[in-house]
């Protein structure tokens, strides 16, 4: 075990930076913050590095006893952008991502995303996609960074486990979905109701930004677009729920339909 109390140390600032977009020095490595989601991380497979606790808490991380570093409680504060710190911080790697090609070779259900910059949205759509039987996330470049600790944090450990690719360019990537025999469908108003059009065996789902849907020129290049019906006012939907509903979807229609018995003191 090593103790560090300046915020001027290398390791240190090393673990800040990566509260910045772009700023870790390494570009695999990621901030993980509190106890359950680091044990998450370590169980799906991925590396701890460093890991800052208070003094106090070195019994509880046994384990890791030659990764841990003892801060003070001023500075596992910076540490954190929780605002009740949490006992541990992590300098993690995590698990790598499958080249292209393999997860196509595999995969029965993508989701691609443009653009979607909000860290939150991000999270809780790699959350969906694990609890849905989605494969894989595809995130075109112009989206937020899967490192943002706020990613992490709303994903509660999906992100570890999930297959994602990043930096991925539209029409590249629409060559080769189709190649690996994808049915590219993208989302948007005015399209075909997502709940009768035909969902092939192999399908990639397209959705866009918060603000703006899906870019004008993908909607076109894809197969078909799909919409979800909504008969209240809402002018949209959230681009997590969105995709939740369309995963959903798409796990209705490959699921056998369960016996559910009828309810208590229903005629049969």
């Amino acid at each position: 075990m090593k103790r560090i109390a300046s915020p001027q140390n290398p390791l240190i600032k090393r673990a800040l930076a990566l509260h910045r977009p772009g700023g870790s020095a390494a570009a695999d490595e990621i901030l993980i913050e509190g106890e359950k989601l680091l044990r998450e991380a370590l169980r799906s497979g991925a590396e701890l590095r460093h890991l800052f606790i208070q003094e106090g808490s070195e019994e509880r991380w046994r384990d890791q006893a030659d990764r841990v570093v003892l801060v003070p409680p001023t500075l596992l504060r910076r540490l954190s952008q929780l605002d009740t710190p949490p006992t541990a911080v992590g300098l993690v790697i995590p698990p790598a991502a499958p080249p292209l090609e393999a997860l196509l070779s595999k995969a029965r259900t993508l989701i691609v995303l443009d653009r979607v910059q909000d860290p939150g949205n991000l999270g809780t759509i790699l959350r969906s996609l694990e609890a849905l039987g989605g494969d894989g996330l595809l995130l075109l470049t112009g989206c937020a960074s899967p490192a943002n600790p706020k990613v992490i944090r709303a994903a509660m450990g999906s992100s570890f486990r999930v297959p994602l690719l990043t930096g991925l360019e539209g029409p590249a990537l629409l060559a080769r979905l189709r190649a690996a025999g994808f049915a590219c469908l993208a989302t948007g108003p005015a399209g075909d109701d997502l709940r009768h059009a035909p969902l092939p065996a192999r399908v990639a789902f397209f959705l866009g930004s918060e603000g703006t849907g899906l870019a004008p020129a993908l909607r076109t290049a894809c197969d078909r677009c799909l919409t979800i019906p909504m008969p209240g006012p809402a002018e949209s939907l959230n681009v997590a729920i969105a995709t939740a509903i369309c995963l959903y979807e798409r796990l209705h229609r490959q699921s056998p339909a369960p016996v559910i018995p009828p309810l208590r003191g229903t005629p049969s």
